[in-house]
């Protein structure tokens, strides 16, 4: 962590935040840096990234063998935000995509069980970007986490390829293709990102290929927006094919 806290010390007070990635499915760590960069780079973030790499074979027959290395790596993962504790890091951002959602939940799930959730009040957002989990699953880890410290995001899209395959093998859906309104009534906010054009034919990394959601997410989320109310149902908003962002529910106030 000595190289991290350099880099965040050598920001001047009230800006040093920090922002943790969470790689997906099929990814190896060449292809996790490119992606990072770039996201970096559209949304204009001026912290200090940092990368949590997991052991994916990258290949997209190894379905099973990435599940399997996302749960060994959720221990690890625990281990973060004890570091950063005590560190001059003001605050920070954590963005999964995919299969590494089920890690960064699967650990926050770990850190509340045993109370520590947070305690630094560190932690500003979790962007969960077309999260590839189970929705059963989803509920058990998000009922561990104390309902006024879920500052979470959902990147979801219907038209998500990629999920609609995991839904198949898992014979269940995932969090990531459902309705917007079905999430938000969890006490998180969603983006639905169903009517977004991307560059791929897949649909599943809407959230770093389309200009108008890296934009959002840069401007909104990890610009300081206080994050999800969790009295009722949180809000729920759709990106349209033009860019036009709508407000389908207005989170309700504590």
């Amino acid at each position: 962590m000595g190289t991290v806290e350099n880099s965040v010390l050598a920001l001047p007070k009230g800006k040093r935040s920090s922002l943790l990635w969470i790689h997906g499915y099929n990814t190896n760590l060449t292809d996790a840096v490119l992606r990072f960069a770039q996201f970096l780079e559209d949304t204009g973030y001026s912290g200090v990234p940092i990368l949590y790499s997991w052991a994916s074979q990258a290949r997209l027959g190894a379905y099973v063998y990435d599940i399997n290395s996302a749960l060994i790596a959720r221990d690890q993962l625990e281990e973060v935000p004890g570091l950063l504790k005590d560190s001059p890091v003001e605050t920070i951002d954590i963005v999964a995509h995919s299969m590494g959602n089920l890690v960064a939940m699967e650990a926050a799930r770990g850190i509340a069980n045993r109370g520590l959730f947070n305690v630094s009040g560190k932690l500003r957002s979790v962007i969960l970007a077309s999260p590839d989990i189970d929705i059963d699953l989803f509920i058990a880890q998000l009922s561990a986490i104390p309902k006024d410290k879920r500052r979470f995001y959902v990147l979801t899209s219907e038209n998500d390829q990629a999920l609609a395959v995991s839904s198949l093998i898992a014979r269940n859906p995932r969090v990531g293709q459902l309705d917007a309104t079905l999430i938000s009534e969890l006490g998180l906010n969603v983006i639905d990102l169903s009517q977004v054009q991307d560059t791929t034919t897949v649909h599943h990394s809407k959230f770093a290929d389309a200009p108008e959601v890296v934009r959002l997410i840069g401007d909104r989320i990890l610009a300081g927006d206080k994050g999800a109310k969790v009295s009722g149902r949180a809000e729920a908003v759709v990106i349209t094919a033009s860019g036009t962002i709508a407000v389908v529910d207005e989170a309700i106030s504590n």
